[in-house]
């Protein structure tokens, strides 16, 4: 990743307090701000934000797996790989059940009534 040279910003007023304005020509880093009122002049931004969330978020994992031992990162792959893939009863990734991204309840008790009536 290194050091960014430039950037582009949006017009959040924080980028334009005089501490964060003096910041960036200290440490050399070239400035853009996006046009007020122009629909798409932050998409740039928005594509390094989510650059940049998910940077940090491979940095944590990262940490976290060098202070694991290799049987705690197997178990925690293990559970990641489970929790992400489509379980077979219910169609549906266990980690979006869990966590309410999935919210057709009805279909997949359905689902579920339906294996165990193919069990019994």
């Amino acid at each position: 990743m290194g050091k960014h040279s430039k950037l582009t910003l949006d017009n959040e007023p924080g980028f334009k307090q005089s501490r964060v304005r003096q910041y960036f020509p200290e440490n050399q880093i070239q400035t853009k701000y996006t046009t007020p009122g122009y629909h798409t002049g932050n998409s740039d931004v928005e594509r390094l934000y989510n650059t940049l969330i998910e940077n940090i978020r491979v940095l944590r994992i990262h940490k976290r797996l060098q202070e694991l031992d290799e049987s705690e990162i197997e178990e925690e792959f293990a559970i990641n790989n489970y929790n992400n893939i489509m379980h077979s009863t219910i169609q549906e990734k266990q980690f979006e059940v869990h966590n309410g991204i999935v919210n057709n309840y009805e279909v997949i008790k359905e689902r579920i009534q339906k294996t165990k009536r193919i069990i019994c």
